[in-house]
Parts: structure tokens; C-alpha cells; sequence
């Protein structure tokens, strides 16, 4: 009996001892990538098995590499005992390509996979490294299924940035966060930082961004498609949802060509931002920025903003804006179409759509100080509930828009000729409410063209069209 009783105490107490030991091992320090890194050496085909690896410090993979991971298990970690090396800009990236180069070259760019990946990179001071993902000099890069977080504390760091020479490039469904806070960083960049940017070759094109998520706190955009020094062209931003949060950027997603007129080289042009979600818990200058300010000597082409839904409110009442273009002589083709833009909040945003462009079959919903203002071109939208402000203001052709419960369905009072033809406006039941509002500002002197315009006024006095004394002589 006493024997009985020794063996399942023995039993017992090695089962005790295997498990404290699987739970040692589960729970030991992270895996060293190295043996990975041995894997790599040779290209092709490498599997990461599931586990947390430490990354000392950056992987080139060569051409020809698929790298694979289990999603979530699979995790490859950066932070700040990462050893960068002495500054080359594939240096400052995590993971980059072997072939990596500033000039593209067909005989030595890489052709990459990666998926099922997670990176995570956390960042307490600004040494480690400044990007997980940077490529230059690619024929095809293909980057599936994959995670890519930042998280600075203050300290700021970009996810993915298709650094120059970027060609044959698809993202698609991974998961972008950039949880910063800091003042700088970008989630995606597209580019083309080139030595010769004038040189067509080295252009950044063909790249497709679809079906991720993104989510952003922290400045810097969470998409950036941009010339930099070189060429950029048909990119398609498509089906993404991104949400801000936390510290917002000043501008969620842009196009634009160069900044500070640095180099007369750059150019964007074919950029489509096709049918993403975007949601913002507050909005600081733009969700859409196309073009730069302070850029007027580089080349800005063909840009189109379609279907997208786009949900953002404001904490207090500013000149911010949901779509923003920026007028410039060397920007041609700027399309807005078939968008819903809603304020969800209480506060009136600045403007629903501003600046250059065509603008046609939008639905803008809620309070703007005006929904859309001094584009070139304003058909067919649909603009509601914009109780406190203006539906359209001073935009040059005006016809075929539906106009419901606005303050005032359009006001023109800056220098110009206006044609307002075949509106459909229905008033808002407010004593102030206006139909057309035509008015000289310190001699500006508006000359508007007003015809076939259908104004309800819901059964209350309200003034269909009000114009000014002194500029009656300028309505036609």
C-alpha cells in the first residue's frame, strides 16, 4: 500500500515538474531572430514560426524572398536595444530590401513577399529606428495579411514608406497603427525621394493600398502620396478604413507634388482615393488635402476623390475642412465625386469641400460654416441640414444641386461672374433663411447669373433671393 501511495506521488510530482517547464518556456525572454536571419541570407521561400523575436537590427531581404508568419502569432519585435547602423536611409528602417537604392535599376531591384507578419515597434526614445517598413528600388513588392504597429510615447515613427523607386507595389487587408502621439510620423508613405528625380525611370508607380485598416494618433498623415524629388504615378488608395484619434493630424490623407518649391522635378499624378471609411473624432485642418501651399513650381495631375464615407465632428467651432484643395496654375484635373460627408457632431465645421476642382454628386450632411466653397464646379450634389450656415458659396457654376433645410442656399459676394441654374432649394424654416444671396463685399461686386431655380419656402415668409441694393445692377 505505502508503494502504491510513493508511485502516484511520484507520478504526481513529475507531471508538476513537465509543466512548470512548458510554462518556463512559454514564458522565457523573447526568441532571437537570428536563426531566421540565417534563413534570409539564401532568399527565397522563409517561414517565421509563432513566437515573439527580438530584431537587432534591420533585415534586408533579398529578391526573390517570401517572408511568412502566422498572423498575431508570428510577431517580430523592434525596440530600443535595435542597433541601427551609421545613416544611410536603409538604415533607418527595420525591415528594408537588399537591392535598396535611391535610382531605380531594373537588373537589381527586388521582386518581395511578406505575409502573415506582425510587426511591432516600440519606440521610448528616438534612436532605434524610424520606420518598420522601407522600400526603394522594387519591380514588385507584395505585403498581405501583415500588422505593422508603432507606439512612441511622444516619440514619433512612421509604419510603411515606399521610400523611391517603388514599382508593381500591393498592401492589402493589414492593419496599420500609429499610436504615437507625437508631432511627426506617417503611417504610408508613397514616394519617390530620388537623387535624379527628372529621370522618368525612377519613378514610384503602379502601387494599390486597399482593404487595410488604419488607425492614427499622432501628426503626419495616415496615407501621404507625394512626389518628394521625383515621380509618382497611378496610385489607387481604395477600400481602407482609417480612423484618427488622440492627437489628430493636421491632414488624414493627401496628394500632393512638392513642398517649398525644393525641387521643379516632382510630380503626382493618377491618384485615386476610391470608396474608404474614414471616422475622426475631431479634425484639425483636413481629412483630403490635395496639393501644398507652398508649392508652385512642381506638376499636380489627375487626382480623383470618390465614394468614400467620411464621418468627423469638431471640439470647437474653426476654418477646418473635410475636403481640401489647394488653387494652383499647375494643377490640373482635381475631381470630387460621389462622396458622404457628414458632420456627426453639434459644432460647425469650417467647410464641407474647399478650393479647386470639380465637384459633383456628393451628399454633405449637417453644419458647416459652408458645405461647398470656391470650387470651379458644382453639380448634382446633395447638401442637408446645414442649418447654421451656407450650402454653396461663391463658386462659378452652380446648377442641378439639391438644396435642404440650409440657413442659406447660396451666397456669392466675392469678385466674379456666378451662374446659378436649375437648383432645387428648400428652405430652412428659420426667419434668417435665404434662398440666393447675392452681396458686395468692400466693392467686390459680384456679377451672378441666376436662371430655372426652384425655391421652396414651406408655407412660411422667408426671402427667396436677396440682393443688395448697390449690386442689383450686376444680377442678370
Amino acid at each position: 500500500m505505502p508503494y502504491k501511495w510513493l508511485g502516484l506521488t511520484l507520478c504526481i510530482a513529475l507531471l508538476y515538474v513537465g509543466l512548470m517547464m512548458a510554462k518556463g518556456a512559454k514564458e522565457s525572454p523573447m526568441e532571437s531572430f537570428s536563426s531566421i536571419r540565417r534563413q534570409l541570407a539564401s532568399g527565397g521561400y522563409v517561414f517565421v514560426p509563432p513566437g515573439d523575436y527580438t530584431l537587432a537590427r534591420t533585415i534586408r531581404l533579398k529578391s526573390g524572398t517570401v517572408l511568412e508568419g502566422r498572423r498575431g502569432c508570428s510577431r517580430i519585435i523592434i525596440d530600443d536595444t535595435f542597433q541601427k547602423g551609421p545613416y544611410y536611409p536603409e538604415n533607418e528602417f527595420a525591415v528594408s530590401n537588399a537591392g535598396f537604392s535611391q535610382e531605380y535599376d531594373s537588373a537589381t531591384a527586388d521582386d518581395i513577399t511578406i505575409r502573415g507578419l506582425t510587426f511591432v515597434l516600440t519606440k521610448k526614445n528616438k534612436d532605434p529606428i524610424w520606420c518598420l517598413l522601407g522600400m526603394a528600388n522594387i519591380k514588385k513588392l507584395v505585403v498581405e495579411d501583415c500588422d505593422f504597429i508603432v507606439q512612441g510615447q511622444g516619440i514619433g515613427g512612421s509604419n510603411i514608406d515606399l521610400y523611391a523607386g517603388c514599382k508593381n507595389v500591393r498592401i492589402t487587408n493589414c492593419y496599420i497603427k500609429n499610436d504615437t502621439g507625437a508631432p511627426y510620423g506617417a503611417a504610408v508613405m508613397v514616394r519617390s525621394l530620388n537623387i535624379d528625380g527628372a529621370n522618368p525611370h525612377n519613378a514610384t508607380e503602379q502601387v494599390v493600398l486597399a482593404h487595410n485598416i488604419i488607425e492614427k494618433n499622432g501628426n503626419d498623415e495616415a496615407i501621404a502620396v507625394w512626389g518628394c524629388t521625383g515621380r509618382v504615378k497611378d496610385v489607387v488608395v481604395q477600400n481602407n478604413s482609417i480612423k484618427t484619434y488622440g492627437r489628430v493630424p493636421d491632414v488624414v490623407l493627401s496628394a500632393f507634388a512638392g513642398e517649398f518649391n525644393d525641387c521643379s522635378a516632382a510630380q503626382t499624378n493618377n491618384v485615386v482615393f476610391d470608396g474608404n471609411t474614414v471616422t475622426a473624432d475631431d479634425l484639425r485642418y483636413a481629412i483630403f488635402q490635395v496639393g501644398q501651399d507652398t508649392d508652385t513650381i512642381s506638376r499636380l495631375d489627375d487626382v480623383t476623390i470618390s465614394n468614400n464615407k467620411i464621418d468627423v465632428k469638431v471640439a470647437a467651432s474653426d476654418r477646418s475642412t473635410v475636403i481640401r484643395t489647394i488653387g494652383q496654375d499647375n494643377y490640373t484635373n482635381i475631381k470630387i465625386t460621389d462622396n458622404e460627408i457628414t458632420n456627426t457632431g453639434r459644432v460647425p465645421i469650417g467647410y464641407g469641400v474647399l478650393g479647386q476642382g470639380l465637384v459633383t454628386d456628393n451628399v454633405i450632411n449637417g453644419l458647416f460654416e459652408a458645405s461647398i466653397a470656391c470650387v470651379d464646379t458644382c453639380h448634382n450634389n446633395t447638401i442637408n441640414d446645414n442649418t447654421t450656415g451656407t450650402a454653396i458659396e461663391n463658386v462659378a457654376h452652380i446648377r442641378a444641386n439639391v438644396i435642404n433645410n440650409c440657413l442659406v442656399g447660396v451666397k456669392c459676394f466675392v469678385t466674379g461672374v456666378f451662374n446659378v441654374a436649375e437648383n432645387s432649394i428648400n428652405m430652412a424654416d428659420h426667419g434668417d433663411s435665404m434662398g440666393i444671396m447675392a452681396i458686395d463685399i468692400a466693392g467686390s461686386r459680384p456679377v451672378v447669373y441666376i436662371s430655372g431655380n426652384e425655391i421652396n419656402t414651406g408655407g412660411h415668409y422667408h426671402a427667396k433671393i436677396l440682393i443688395k441694393e448697390e449690386i442689383t445692377n450686376w444680377i442678370k
